[in-house]
């Protein structure tokens, strides 16, 4: 295993692999970033699934985005890896050790095969290795780049919009009844795991309070397959539901993300929007249930976390409250967010 590599080293083609989630790969773009510093003269490939590449469309330092087609089949499956190999890339990076992407990286042919120490079994299709690092999501997979010579040093993750997105959520709002100079937060109170979605009554009250407080506030309600009924429902529940915008189409990924780049705020569970939010740029508030803050958010004062002082109900990481009361949910108040949100959004 190549425990070290000279600072001269210097790859022609490099593969990175991330395969899922949305926001996970989302968060591998600083060391996309941080590997073209490095390596400047180098063509950068990434490989993911075909439904994580809205968030690295347009990316300048990627050369070309490989998508990994579930539906395709065998021959899907044959395609890409033989295109793969007829690249001779140098040095291959699997952030996940994933089936798919062990495969990918043995079918490479890349002279450094580098990951995260492997368990014995995976040993054969990786020789080169780095321990990942502790703490916010890309400062931890940095680790794997520190025997390149690469450390994390607070590069955000990146998300490209382009003026066509921009003009297309300028329009869009327009025709929502937000105006280029009308104050709006975006908000995404939805969530498909309970112990980290936050009731949707708190919501509806949080809504009431902030526009009550703010006359000329809006928002934009934000959410995903099979799940406008929920944002409708906690529409109703709110008052002041006429500044309060559910579109009746919803939004692609980077429609989502340029809407957020013209918000003057977030404000949601812990999900994919959290971290689209930091990429285009702006500044968030976040409820934890049970899931850690650590790992992901992102270690700026424009980006907080909410969650209960109780340490022995909070960050259990399950999908399920044993419990059966998510104290860790509740113990968050309307009234605590409000204030979060009057205070970092100058509302």
């Amino acid at each position: 295993m190549i425990t070290f590599i000279p600072t001269t080293y210097s790859p022609n083609k490099i593969l990175v692999c991330q395969q899922r989630q949305i926001g996970d790969v989302l968060l591998a773009t600083p060391c996309i970033r941080l590997l073209e510093e490095r390596f400047p003269n180098a063509e950068i490939h990434v490989l993911t699934e075909k439904k994580c590449l809205p968030v690295l469309k347009n990316n300048p330092r990627i050369k070309r985005i490989w998508t990994i087609d579930k539906g395709a089949g065998t021959s899907g499956a044959f395609s890409l890896y033989y295109g793969l190999r007829k690249e001779q890339f140098d040095l291959a990076i699997d952030f996940q050790q994933l089936i798919r992407l062990r495969l990918a990286i043995l079918f490479s042919g890349a002279k450094i095969r580098l990951t995260y120490p492997p368990k014995w079994y995976n040993r054969l299709i990786y020789n080169a290795a780095s321990p990942m690092l502790k703490g916010y999501a890309p400062k931890a997979k940095s680790g794997i780049l520190n025997i390149l010579g690469i450390k994390w040093d607070m590069e955000p993750p990146e998300l490209y919009i382009n003026e066509k997105d921009e003009q297309w959520a300028e329009d869009f709002l327009q025709k929502c009844g937000i105006s280029s100079n009308t104050t709006f937060l975006t908000i995404d109170p939805t969530h498909r795991r309970v112990t980290r979605k936050w009731p949707e009554e708190n919501y509806a009250q949080l809504i009431t309070q902030l526009l009550d407080a703010n006359p000329d506030l809006k928002l934009f309600m934000l959410y995903g397959p099979g799940e406008k009924e929920d944002v409708i429902k906690i529409k109703e529940l709110a008052n002041n539901a006429d500044r309060c915008i559910v579109s009746d189409e919803m939004t692609t990924i980077r429609e989502m993300c340029a809407i957020q780049k013209k918000a003057h705020g977030h404000i949601g569970n812990c999900s994919s929007p959290r971290h689209t939010a930091v990429a285009v740029g702006t500044a968030s508030i976040i409820i934890s249930g049970a899931t850690r803050p650590g790992s992901w958010r992102y270690p700026d004062s424009s980006h907080v976390n909410l969650y209960t002082d109780d340490s022995n109900c909070r960050w259990c990481n399950k999908n399920t409250c044993e419990k059966g009361t998510l104290e860790c949910l509740w113990a968050i108040t309307p009234e605590m967010v409000l204030r979060e949100a009057q205070k970092l959004f100058s509302i």
